[in-house]
Order: structure tokens, then sequence, then C-alpha cells
């Protein structure tokens, strides 16, 4: 599910629909990474095409997380849906989408 990039970012690979089952699983490995001061997050949707509201509030609980650390979260390869889903959610600062 997910690779260190370098000491101070990682990229969680979403495997499947970020719903209930697969929310505990994220959430778990970046509270493992949260506890070694990682500072960026890459999170690659490219397997995902569907986000629940646990999903999203995985998603907001991370940043914030982050933005106490003065990090950010680099959400890669969503899908046409899932972008305009985020860009018209509005997030906030720290998030970098592509």
């Amino acid at each position: 599910m997910d690779k260190m990039d370098n000491n101070d970012t990682i990229t969680i690979k979403l495997e499947g629909d970020l719903v209930e089952d697969n929310v505990t699983k994220f959430k778990d490995t970046y509270m493992d990474y949260l506890k070694e001061n990682i500072k960026k997050f890459i999170i690659d949707f490219k397997d995902v095409n569907y986000l629940s509201s646990m999903g999203i509030a995985s998603i907001l609980f991370l940043h914030k997380k982050i933005i106490d650390r003065k990090g950010e979260i680099e959400l890669v390869n969503l899908n046409e849906k899932l972008k305009k889903f985020f860009i018209v959610l509005e997030l906030p600062k720290g998030f970098i989408i592509k």
C-alpha cells in the first residue's frame, strides 16, 4: 500500500475505493507514518473510483495533522470525477491536486 520516497515524504497507494474497510487500513497506515515525522504525503488514487464520507473525513483528518507540522498532501492520479469533486470541495491550503 505504501512506499517511502525519502526521509520526510511517503507515497500511499490506495488499493480500491476509499470506503469503510479501506479507510481503516488507510488511517492506520498514515498514523504510523505521522509518528515518524513525515511532512509530505502523496496519496495515489489510481485504483480509486469512489470515496465515501469516511474516506473524505480521513483525508481531512490527515490534512489537519500534516498542516500542524507545516507539511502538505499531494493527491495524484485522480480520475476526472474525483478531481472535479475535490476542486468543488474547495480543500483548504496544504493540498496539491495533480
